[in-house]
């Protein structure tokens, strides 16, 4: 049996610090799963101008990844 490949959506926006918090630890998660073997990809959700500029820092490879842009906003405190 082959790895199978699992794909996470992530609200890139949502969270303390966020969206670099977010990236980093998704980066450090990827890194980590790689040396098990296991084939992971991910869909950023948020503000894509953000996302892209923290992309290009982190360890993340441009395979491993799209982001879907989102130009709505909720706020914490929105029921």
């Amino acid at each position: 049996m082959g790895v199978q490949k699992i794909t996470l959506s992530i609200d890139a926006m949502g969270g303390d610090n966020a969206p670099e918090s977010v990236i980093q630890a998704t980066a450090s998660y990827y890194a980590k799963s790689c040396k098990k073997g296991e084939s992971l990809s991910f869909i950023f959700v948020g503000n894509e101008e953000k996302i892209v500029s923290l992309l290009a820092k982190s360890s993340l490879p441009k395979h491993a990844y799209s982001i879907v842009c989102t130009k709505t906003v909720v706020a914490s405190c929105e029921q």
